[in-house]
């Protein structure tokens, strides 16, 4: 090899080796570690609210002094009502209201001192629109159980009839209504509802067509069922409703009173 030839290789070697040491000494630097950048992430607006539109600004009034008042003087309640069926000043008025025709009556004197009437009324006729019926006995009772009876009738039995046989009802025998005398007129028994006006009987009725319906002579099943069907309607009238099959003393008639029972007064007692 000649000399020049030995000394170019020489420094090809020498410049190789320089830059592998450089490479090997950047590799050996330490790294630092790239901290991850923070980023922020924007939250959203808040939405409108549907149907609500944001209100007008409006610059805020200052608040109003308080008004001094006096207050006004108390006054005198209103007096309550009178309730149906309670006796009282305007319980005539409330018969005349449902179209009953009666009048303020005087019983004469009776022999059981027990035997009072709380204001005392004599019924002509029950008249109202499309009914008319008469009471030809004209009994005497207590004005708040000629209420409860008006009611039972116009509401109940009168256009039950209607129904059942085609025909209004156009006269009720009653009997006489006040009778001073004990329980089913057996002697030192309790004095009866009777004695002081808070029972009414019915006895036999007549029909448009002139058919007089007499209690406890039923003619065929239709009959047998009115009967049944007129008890258990004057049940939820009155306290007490009987009537044939109940006792013999009831046979001929259906007996209703408002008699108080029970521990309440109100319990009901219907055969």
């Amino acid at each position: 090899m000649t000399k020049a030839r030995y000394c170019t290789v020489l420094i090809i070697a020498l410049v190789t080796s320089n830059s592998m040491a450089v490479m090997v000494a950047q590799a050996r630097k330490p790294r630092h570690a790239i901290a991850p950048a923070t980023q922020t992430v924007p939250l959203p607006l808040p939405r409108p609210a549907i149907d609500h539109p944001p209100a007008a600004t409006t610059p805020e009034a200052s608040p109003a002094k308080p008004v001094e008042t006096t207050p006004p003087p108390p006054s005198a309640p209103a007096p309550s009502p009178t309730p149906s069926g309670a006796s009282g000043p305007d319980c005539l008025q409330r018969l005349r209201d449902r179209g009953v025709v009666a009048e303020a009556a005087t019983p004469a004197t009776l022999p059981d001192p027990r035997c009072t009437v709380d204001q005392p009324v004599t019924l002509t006729a029950l008249a109202s629109p499309g009914m008319h019926v008469d009471f030809p006995d004209k009994p005497v009772i207590a004005c708040s159980t000629a209420e409860t009876f008006a009611d039972f009738l116009s509401q109940f039995m009168v256009p039950l009839a209607k129904g059942s046989y085609g025909q209004p009802i156009t006269a009720i025998g009653t009997g006489p209504g006040l009778e001073c005398r004990p329980r089913n007129n057996v002697a030192g028994a309790k004095l009866s509802a009777h004695g002081q006006g808070l029972a009414i009987d019915i006895a036999q009725f007549r029909l448009g067509d002139g058919r007089l319906y007499k209690v406890g002579s039923p003619t065929d099943q239709r009959d047998r069922d009115f009967d049944r069907a007129v008890r258990a309607g004057a049940c939820g009238y009155f306290h007490t409703a009987l009537g044939p099959g109940a006792d013999p003393a009831h046979d001929t008639h259906w007996h209703m009173d408002l008699e108080p029972r029970g521990s309440n007064g109100t319990s009901r007692f219907c055969q």
